[in-house]
This record gives structure tokens, sequence and C-alpha cells, in this order.
């Protein structure tokens, strides 16, 4: 069940991203990002955070030291996009399109590249009960960029 929250998805995206500044710093990231004002969404804001936490320690995981992992954050029409990318060593080929299903849990490659199948797979269903889209986005083999689309709340 998805609660029906209006919130500012920008302003709860920056805070996810400075809870991640002591590691950050740390591994000696650069940490890039670009996120709008006033992205006003309705839904769950928990289950949605825990998408994007998924999404950026993920990134932040695989992204060797002094690499790079970007957070961008912009409202478009009618929805919001939020992606995360990162300088890390990419999603193999075999993986690429399947990497949101359940099937692939305990596959060698998706746990190699990823926190495993069933958590993307679960973030999926998440943004999909927010009638949105997560995907891979102009994926290639140096790093990987996963986004995902949510619908403005009306009148934001």
């Amino acid at each position: 069940m998805v609660r029906n929250v209006k919130f500012d998805l920008a302003k709860m995206l920056a805070r996810i991203v400075d809870r991640f500044e002591g590691y950050v710093e740390q591994k000696n990231i650069k940490l890039e990002t670009d996120i709008g004002e006033g992205i006003g969404v309705s839904g769950d804001p928990l289950k949605l955070s825990w998408v994007l936490i998924a999404l950026l320690g993920n990134a932040l995981r695989f992204t060797p030291e002094r690499g790079t992992v970007g957070v961008t954050a912009e409202a478009h029409d009618r929805e919001a996009r939020i992606s995360i990318y990162d300088s890390g060593p990419g999603l193999p080929v075999p993986v690429r399109d399947r990497v949101f299903k359940n099937a692939l849990f305990g596959a060698r490659e998706l746990q190699e590249t990823t926190t495993g199948g069933v958590c993307l797979a679960l973030a999926r269903e998440i943004v999909e009960a927010h009638d949105g889209k997560l995907f891979v986005e102009m994926p290639s083999e140096n790093g990987s960029r996963m986004s995902l689309t949510i619908p403005l709340s009306r009148g934001g």
C-alpha cells in the first residue's frame, strides 16, 4: 500500500545526499549534484526514500576512489525525474535489460554489480506503485545511470 502525501521530492533527495557526505569524503569521491527546487509529488515519502537510498548507495559502493557520482533532479512537463550516475564499472551487458527482475537474485553477475536483484526489483515496484518508471538510462561500460520518473502532484 502506498501512502498518498504531498511532499517536496527535491528537499527529500537533498537530505539523503547529505546523509552520505561522510562516506563520500572517506572514499574521496567527487559528488556532483544538480537538484532543482520545489518538486512537488504525491506518494509515500518513506518508500521513495528507500529507493533513492538504494540507488545512491549502489552508485557510491561501486564507484572507485577518486571517481564521480552525480545526482540530478528536475521537474519537466508533468513529471519529476531523478537520475543517479556513477563512474564505476557499469552493468555487464547480460544484466542491463534484466537488472530489476527478481529472477536474477542470486545471479553472480548481478550480485557483483548491485546490492541484489530483490532490492532493485522492489525499488521498481515502489516506483511503479507511484505511477512512475525506474530504468537504466544510457548504460555504458564505464558507469551506470539509473533514472526514475514519477508524476508531479497537481499544482506542483
